[in-house]
């Protein structure tokens, strides 16, 4: 009874692998595997809040090069924080 139980374990665990290389060719399988995907994780909080009278912004570039500028971070890309101060002029003077 013991053998028959482990071989049926191995037997599904066979299929499951065998599912998940194969479901590109089989669309039911594709569906399945995302309805069995876990769901992305949550945004976590911004763990370095912004000091005092400073504005943080997120910076990214995308697939065709172009620079993006949010108050919040993209989800799937990587991205660099900026902390700005708006009391300082950060383009120097053209003044004569």
């Amino acid at each position: 009874m013991l053998k028959s139980i482990f071989w049926l374990g191995v037997i599904i665990v066979l299929l499951l692998a065998a599912s998940y290389i194969w479901r590109d060719d089989f669309p039911w399988l594709a569906r399945l595997h995302q309805e069995l995907a876990m769901p992305p994780l949550p945004t976590a909080v911004d763990p370095l809040p912004a000091p005092s009278g400073k504005v943080v912004v997120y910076r990214w570039q995308d697939e065709q090069g172009n620079w993006h500028f949010d108050s919040q971070p993209p989800r799937d890309q990587a991205y660099e924080r900026l902390v700005l101060d708006p009391d300082v002029n950060l383009m120097p003077g053209g003044g004569q």
